[in-house]
């Protein structure tokens, strides 16, 4: 297959149609319509009690001028928060240009005569805020964000970024180095003004025409002030005025340290790698660090409250942490207080008939193991609270409340002695299997748990406070 020259031609001149048209359309789309994308700031303050929206961007995207008559912000859909108000002189915001406004603390928000709060929701992520602007075509919902990017973004994702920023000495909109020690202000009879910055080694130098400095009238204020106006004819200076700028210089930065870092760029490696890991692990130390410091106030605000209301809410809390089984008990039924009854008058020991099987609606071994296991799950977790928030109680607050939680005990242990009997008694009369012995040994075990869990409720009353 060959290509002539026709064909060339022709796929040539399609390219340069489509690339016209598409072009033509570009420049017919930016003249139509309108096009804006913005954002705005919020800022919380010791100036006011509401936050506030204190920065507004807005960006015309179009080439053709745009008449604005308000900016608000609205949250939700039903609030619409007055940014700024154009009425009486509107704003027209030409082609692609950008509007950018600071705005101040503010009272309180109204709404009609009354006062209304809004400032919280400008900082609540659940509800959806848009800036709305009233133009000469009506309404227009600002949908696109101006991607604006700051190398603070850059710090907190990875710490080895430095931020540098240029520090000035300026006086009268100029700005002077940091070689200036003193700047001359002098005024002449027609009311015209001239600054002339004096450095270190002006005495080597004519800074004036008719008037040469001095090694010593560099040394101070008051050494070139003495030696200006001496000549002060010759300057023909109405005025002279001498500004200390290297004390000025001294007292605006004295809180910056005095000693110089030195800069070094790093690799690619060091930065995207090594930082990425320190950055991890700096974050880390602060997440602890917010934790100790949380974990202080909390501390202080305990240490606010009184040692006896302290103990009056220990007290409170440890009777309601013990009322709660007993009601659970005597709300359980036969399983409630019957089987310590049964097991202490006796009855327990008497012959009656065995039952094994799993059901739960007649007395048998499998209804006394769960039992046993409701009993200890609900009689554990509260008898160790009310052992745990009397740890710096008085030894008889303690023995008080140790004494009545082994009594509580006494509900579990009847249990696990009446299921003990019982499985004995079956392994006396039908012999031995696993599963007999396994349930001897469930029994062996929970007498030990009991024994270890009775033996450190005690130790809460035996023990001396710290």
């Amino acid at each position: 297959m060959t290509i002539s020259a026709n064909d060339f031609k022709l796929v040539f001149g399609t390219i340069l149609s489509c690339l016209g048209v598409f072009w033509g359309y570009r420049r017919y789309s930016l003249k139509v319509g309108m096009r804006l994308r913005g954002g705005y700031g919020t800022t919380s303050t010791v100036a006011c009690e509401e936050s506030f929206v204190s920065r507004v961007v807005l960006e015309n995207l179009k080439d053709r001028p745009v008449t604005i008559y308000g900016i608000y912000l609205r949250v939700g859909y039903n609030i619409y928060i007055v940014i700024e108000d154009f009425a009486d002189k509107p704003l027209t915001l030409k082609a692609f240009e950008t509007y950018q406004n600071d705005y101040d603390p503010i009272d309180y928000y109204s709404v009609g005569t009354s006062r209304i709060a809004v400032g919280k929701f400008l900082g609540s992520r659940k509800l959806k805020k848009r800036l709305v602007v009233s133009t000469s075509d009506g309404k227009y919902t600002v949908r696109q964000l101006v991607r604006r990017w700051d190398p603070v973004y850059d710090f907190f994702r990875n710490h080895m970024t430095s931020i540098v920023h240029p520090m000035r000495s300026v006086y009268k909109g100029k700005a002077y180095g940091s070689n200036t020690l003193y700047l001359v202000e002098l005024t002449f009879e027609d009311g015209s003004e001239q600054i002339v910055p004096i450095f270190p080694r002006d005495n080597e130098v004519k800074r004036f025409w008719n008037l040469r400095l001095t090694a010593k009238s560099l040394e101070s204020k008051e050494e070139l002030e003495a030696l200006l106006l001496n000549a002060k004819s010759r300057l023909a200076a109405k005025t002279i005025v001498v500004h200390d700028l290297q004390a000025s210089r001294d007292e605006r930065f004295e809180q910056q340290e005095q000693h110089t870092v030195k800069a070094r760029p790093t690799t690619a490696l060091e930065y995207y790698v090594l930082g990425y890991i320190l950055t991890r692990l700096s974050n880390w130390r602060m997440r602890q660090e917010n934790k100790k410091l949380a974990k202080q106030h909390q501390q202080s605000l305990h240490s606010a409250i009184t040692p006896k209301t302290k103990l009056r809410i220990t007290i409170i809390a440890s009777i309601v942490g013990l009322v709660i089984p007993v009601w659970l008990l005597l709300h359980m039924g036969d399983a409630g207080f019957g089987p310590v009854r049964y097991l202490f008058t006796g009855r327990a020991f008497a012959d009656r008939p065995l039952v094994t099987g799993g059901a739960l609606d007649q007395w048998g071994l499998h209804k006394e193991l769960f039992i046993f296991l409701v009993s200890a799950g609900v009689m554990g977790p509260f008898i160790s609270l009310v052992r745990l928030i009397n740890v710096n109680s008085p030894r008889i607050v303690r023995t008080i409340f140790s004494s009545t939680s082994l009594t509580l005990l006494v509900h579990p242990l009847s249990i696990i002695t009446i299921f003990t009997y019982d499985v004995s008694r079956y392994i006396l009369h039908m012999g031995v299997t696993r599963m007999r012995l396994a349930g001897l040994g469930v029994a062996v075990i929970s007498y030990f748990v009991l024994w270890l869990f009775a033996r450190w409720v005690c130790l809460a009353g035996l023990r001396a406070v710290k």
